[in-house]
């Protein structure tokens, strides 16, 4: 006999199940994806299993994390969210949402096409993204600060600091 519960929670897991499967299949692709060097940088490693990935872009070493989103009480989307270390705090870059029909998007309500999850370009597009967010963050930013005078000051050559 299936109970209330049972009829509620079908349909959510199978849906997670939906958003795992394409989820892995757009790692796998992404991994295997020869990718040039773009905006001097490279993905550094993906693994499907993991719940995350790493990068690097401007000579900056980015982390990419993903989780389910829920839209209508339902699980929807695959969030990918671009972040990278300032100062020690987190600086998000991008985020791209992955849908169950496999097309990646700038928002949730995939209003914003990019690509499909299996498209020849989407590791370009996606260090596009990751590029344009770094030059628009506060990593790249002016940093406005006085300095003290002893930070302006020369190092002592090696012969004399001895």
């Amino acid at each position: 006999m299936t109970t209330y519960l049972e009829l509620k929670t079908e349909p959510v897991m199978a849906a997670f199940a939906e958003l795992d499967a394409i989820a892995s299949r757009f790692l796998r692709h992404l991994g295997s994806v020869d990718v040039a060097p773009l905006c001097r940088g490279h993905v550094q490693s993906i693994s499907p299993a993991a719940d995350k990935f790493t990068g690097q872009c401007l000579d900056t070493p980015y982390v990419v994390r993903w989780r389910a989103v829920v839209a209508e009480g339902r699980p929807a989307l695959q969030e990918f969210e671009f972040a990278a270390r300032h100062e020690g705090e987190p600086v998000v870059l991008t985020r791209v949402y992955l849908g169950r029909t496999g097309k990646l998007s700038l928002d949730s309500g995939q209003l914003v096409p990019l690509c499909d999850y299996d498209d020849h370009e989407v590791a370009r597009t996606l260090a596009g993204l990751v590029l344009t967010g770094l030059l628009s963050s506060v990593i790249y930013a002016p940093r406005d600060r006085v300095y003290d005078l002893d930070e302006l000051e020369d190092p002592a050559p090696d012969s004399q600091a001895r």
